[in-house]
């Protein structure tokens, strides 16, 4: 019976405050400035969780946060040039659905900055098409895995992730879905003999992925679908919490930070009219709902954003209170160290 471990409260304090002057607990950019700034960016032995309705962009978001963190160059649409990165991260994107192919065509599109839809019908002008071979030799270049795990259980999916750690010295995580597959189903009821509900089994696993963010030192981005009741809070203008995860709000309980991205609604469209009248553009579609920021302060917030869901680049416009009231979020600008 192994004794609990304890320390006087003081303890280590000063190679704490050593080590958070020498690297501040700061992580690495997402691919939104406003997130990055709420959640401190994407930091180590954390698990993330942005859910969003089916066909809401959750692989698509986490293929442009990996692309961010570990593309050697990106196209700045700005600029009209190609900018070295100065991240090089190593990330995995682990996808239940997509196939590799899928995920690369989106990856490219981030990359180049054209509209994955030009690509997959090759209707790109010459100049765009320059910019999309660029992007793939860009894409051979950088340290970024993608995995496919169609039917996948919870050895296979530590399985993945530990061969990404070791054999690729990933510590950038993105596992696009926490849902019940049949083969989950089977080995859970075979391991306990009992037969487990959904929500139990969709429990155990980010209770496993943030295991493994610990164990491994990385950082974990996963998400999940939303349930039946999220469109009716959301035509209602009702807050958007944990309430509407699908199979248990208890997954967000295992999270160090966790959201959900919904479309820009027409009540919120009315809300905050006033503010939009000072001029954005484009003019924000999405809202990412935060529900859940450890140990930050901002933990219930929107953020209004223009998602070019072709291209996955983002344009941050603003962040409200609950109740749509513009607040202040200071910029946290990280650099590579």
């Amino acid at each position: 019976n192994p004794e609990s471990i304890g320390i006087q409260g003081g303890e280590g304090v000063d190679e704490l405050l050593k080590r958070l002057e020498d690297s501040p607990d700061i992580g690495v950019p997402m691919n939104s400035e406003m997130l990055t700034s709420i959640f401190r960016g994407s930091r180590k032995k954390k698990f993330y969780l942005r859910s969003s309705m089916t066909g809401g962009g959750k692989t698509r978001n986490m293929v442009a946060d990996a692309c961010r963190l570990s593309a050697t160059e990106l196209y700045d649409l700005k600029q009209n040039k190609w900018v070295k990165n100065d991240f090089q991260e190593k990330s995995v994107v682990i996808s239940t659905e997509m196939i590799s192919e899928e995920l690369q065509s989106l990856a490219l599109a981030y990359i180049s900055g054209v509209e994955e839809k030009k690509i997959l019908r090759n209707t790109t002008t010459e100049d765009e098409k320059t910019r999309v071979k660029k992007a793939a030799k860009v894409l051979k270049e950088s340290p970024i895995w993608f995995e496919h795990l169609p039917d996948f259980n919870i050895k296979e999916i530590e399985r993945t992730i530990e061969k990404n750690v070791i054999r690729n010295e990933v510590e950038y995580v993105y596992f696009d879905y926490i849902h019940s597959s049949v083969t989950i189903f089977a080995e859970m009821s075979k391991k306990s003999g009992i037969n487990l509900r959904e929500d139990q089994i969709l429990l155990l696993m980010s209770d496993k992925l943030k295991g493994l963010c610990n164990k491994y030192d990385i950082y974990m981005m996963s998400a999940t679908q939303l349930n039946g009741d999220w469109k009716d809070a959301w035509l209602r203008g009702l807050q958007i919490d944990a309430t509407y995860l699908r199979g248990s709000k208890a997954i967000a309980d295992k999270t160090d930070a966790a959201m959900i991205v919904l479309p820009l609604s027409k009540k919120e469209k009315d809300a905050i009219g006033a503010i939009l009248e000072s001029g954005f553009y484009p003019e924000p579609n999405f809202v990412t709902h935060v529900f859940k920021n450890r140990g930050n302060e901002h933990d219930k917030v929107k953020v209004f954003s223009h998602i070019n869901m072709g291209t996955m680049r983002i344009k941050d416009c603003f962040v409200t209170d609950v109740d749509n009231k513009l607040i202040q979020i200071e910029k946290l600008i990280i650099k590579a160290g």
